[in-house]
């Protein structure tokens, strides 16, 4: 019986438990930043016990400077490390992308009897494009001609411009150029445009089953193609954009009876090695500049081709040392700057970028001295490889720089009138000097 009254030992119900849920961890990103915070002070103040006493103290413009050199090089470290396999699609895009406009580029040099070259008259020399120049001389048997025009006369003194069409002359027929900037669509007016079209109708074939000719319109991203197109037909028929590559595709445009006008993307040309113009290249706008991967490196082909007391007077800043110290300056007048009050020098280089292509920063080139017809010029042997050019040598240039005796001009080709008709449009009412702080409205593809 007592073992029957000993009482059964029931295990009792477990009492759940509530869910603590994700434990609360400190953040691993602010902490991170104090560290990076803690190491950039750490060198930028060595031997120092206390940075955070010497920085509320009084901050230097070289402390500053540092400063924000080590903050960027962080960052980029970061940035690299955080890299997704995206940019490398990306990068497939671009290419892929280049490919259909250089296709597109031979379509329009295909089909046109005109090809004309649109120069910055900022860096025509650089603008220039030996693929296309020497193409185009190739295929003249097919009656192709080549012609220059120099585009944005306005934004450089009237003596420099002289100059650049004295020097460009040499190699072909080449018209000053100032692109219409009247905000309606229709009605535009443009004294540069006339001398053009006469130019343009002069060679036109008189005889035979064709009567019209194709133009066809090529050169380096945001020179002012669509523009120029825009003037001629005198109405905004191409879309325009104060950014490089606008135009995607091949546009046609009957501009008047017999004379019709291909658009074409904008193409940055492989005529010279990456390194020898990587830094001359990004300055022509032909990037946005959010899509520039060192921008530091551009600002600092900027300081070279300006006098730094031309730069002091347009950021009323005072004498800088660097481009470290240039753009900590520009940082701290922005107040672009980083948390903590660290000069953010990545955005300062955009943001002089940005006024560059604006035209903020005055800029024109000198032409040189000795003109390059002088020696026969050929293309290398990797350019004609990737673009599937026959020959090297351009037709006729053995005979460069030989002499003939022209006794006249047939009437349709007197080129002296033209020129004449064309200087006198672009640069009526000029004093000979162009007020360089003046915006210009026309950089469009």
């Amino acid at each position: 019986m007592a073992k029957n009254n000993v009482k059964k030992h029931v295990p009792s119900k477990t009492k759940l438990k509530k869910d603590p849920g994700i434990p609360k961890l400190p953040d691993l990103k602010q902490r991170k930043s104090i560290q990076q915070q803690k190491a950039i002070k750490k060198v930028a103040f060595p031997g120092h016990a206390d940075a955070d006493a010497v920085m509320a103290a009084e901050p230097t413009l070289s402390s500053l400077a540092l400063l924000a050199a080590e903050a960027q090089a962080q960052e980029a470290s970061s940035s690299n490390l955080g890299e997704s396999p995206s940019s490398g699609v990306n990068g497939s895009v671009q290419a892929q992308q280049r490919r259909y406009y250089i296709r597109t580029l031979h379509k329009v040099i295909d089909e046109a009897d005109i090809v004309i070259l649109v120069l910055d008259a900022r860096d025509p020399e650089g603008c220039r494009s030996r693929l296309v120049e020497e193409e185009v001389r190739r295929r003249e048997h097919e009656g192709k001609k080549l012609v220059f025009v120099l585009n944005k006369v306005d934004l450089i003194p009237r003596a420099n411009a002289e100059a650049w069409l004295r020097h460009l002359r040499h190699t072909a027929p080449t018209l000053p150029f100032k692109s219409s900037t009247q905000q309606q669509r229709t009605n535009l007016t443009s004294h540069t445009s006339p001398a053009l079209l006469n130019l343009l109708k002069a060679y036109r074939r008189p005889t035979g089953a064709k009567t019209s000719i194709t133009v066809g319109v090529v050169g380096y991203p945001n020179v002012g193609k669509s523009s120029l197109i825009n003037s001629l037909k005198r109405a905004k028929v191409c879309g325009v954009a104060a950014e490089a590559g606008y135009t995607k595709d091949m546009q046609c445009v009957q501009v008047e009876r017999g004379v019709r006008v291909l658009d074409s993307p904008g193409v940055v040309f492989d005529d010279e090695s990456a390194e020898a113009a990587a830094g001359s290249m990004l300055l022509r706008n032909v990037l946005k500049v959010e899509d520039i991967p060192d921008p530091i490196a551009v600002v600092e082909q900027i300081l070279v081709k300006t006098e730094h007391s031309k730069l002091q007077e347009i950021y009323s800043i005072p004498q800088f040392n660097s481009t470290l110290e240039f753009l900590t300056m520009i940082a701290l007048s922005a107040g672009r700057l980083h948390k903590g009050g660290t000069p953010d020098i990545l955005a300062a280089a955009r943001q002089v970028i940005q006024d560059w292509n604006a035209q903020k920063i005055p800029y024109f080139s000198v032409p040189p001295s000795v003109h390059s017809s002088s020696v026969p010029v050929t293309l290398s042997d990797s350019t004609i490889a990737k673009y599937g050019i026959e020959g090297n040598v351009a037709p006729g240039a053995e005979n460069i720089g030989a002499a003939a005796i022209v006794t006249e001009f047939a009437p349709a080709f007197d080129l002296g009138n033209l020129f004449s008709q064309a200087d006198s449009g672009a640069f009526n009412g000029s004093s000979g000097d162009c007020d360089m702080q003046d915006g210009h409205e026309d950089d469009q593809s």
